[in-house]
């Protein structure tokens, strides 16, 4: 009765196959294994600074060129989707350096020169709440998207610098991107106070390479601690 009445009420004539694929046919197994693998994905937003100070020595954009090349060639074999923008106070949302590479470009070798462009292409100065803020969204997009593709998602955003502002509102944007999708924040040399800053604005958890050459690994380490968490179900 509480079909018909149900169907009823709203002016619609009772359907069995409606009825059948609301409410089930009593034979499921909802605590059964499912028939195929569970599909799972991982969006990464990597955000590079790329500001004078990281130009000032090579080796400080040069290591952070490596890392987001080597992210993206061992990515291919996943569903992982990494973004790359590139950020100084000059370069954010409005230029077309911005975007090194989108969630949905395939990483190919016209990918791979536009990482490598980052090497000569900036040199303003740092905005780091700002380049934080504009790509939450970003972001947020591309897992709205992708939640319905797949059984899991993961997120995680990660700014690679070295160094940060000494604005409170790092901090503060860093602990906002925080309550929709991990983030971390690393500095890509330990020289002076760099350290201390990072943990102060991205976490005392932040991984802080001890050498310049050692970046690209600590990078992977950072990665590996998310990443691992979305290992299938058994």
């Amino acid at each position: 009765d509480e079909p018909t009445h149900k169907w009823g009420r709203k002016g619609t004539r009772f359907s069995v196959p409606r009825y059948v694929r609301a409410m089930g046919t009593g034979h499921e197994n909802p605590l059964g294994r499912k028939e195929k693998p569970e599909s799972i994905a991982f969006v990464l937003q990597i955000l590079v600074d790329v500001s004078g100070s990281m130009m000032s020595e090579s080796e400080r954009i040069e290591n952070a060129v490596r890392a987001c090349i080597a992210t993206c060639e061992a990515a291919k074999k996943y569903n992982i989707h990494i973004e790359i923008l590139a950020n100084d106070d000059g370069n954010i949302t409005t230029s077309s350096k911005y975007l090194i590479k989108g969630f949905s470009d395939p990483y190919d070798g016209r990918t791979k020169s536009n990482v490598v462009s980052m090497l000569n292409a900036f040199g303003g100065d740092n905005k780091d709440a700002d380049a934080i803020e504009a790509a939450l969204p970003r972001l947020k997009s591309k897992m709205q998207r992708i939640r319905g593709e797949v059984d899991r998602a993961g997120s995680l955003m990660v700014y690679i610098s070295d160094s940060t502002t000494q604005e409170i509102a790092t901090k503060i944007a860093a602990d906002d991107a925080r309550k929709y999708t991990p983030f971390e924040g690393t500095a890509i040399t330990p020289d002076g106070g760099i350290p201390a800053q990072v943990k102060y604005h991205f976490g005392e958890n932040s991984i802080i390479t001890r050498s310049l050459d050692e970046f690209p690994s600590v990078f992977g380490k950072i990665l590996q601690r998310h990443i691992v968490r979305l290992k299938p179900r058994e």
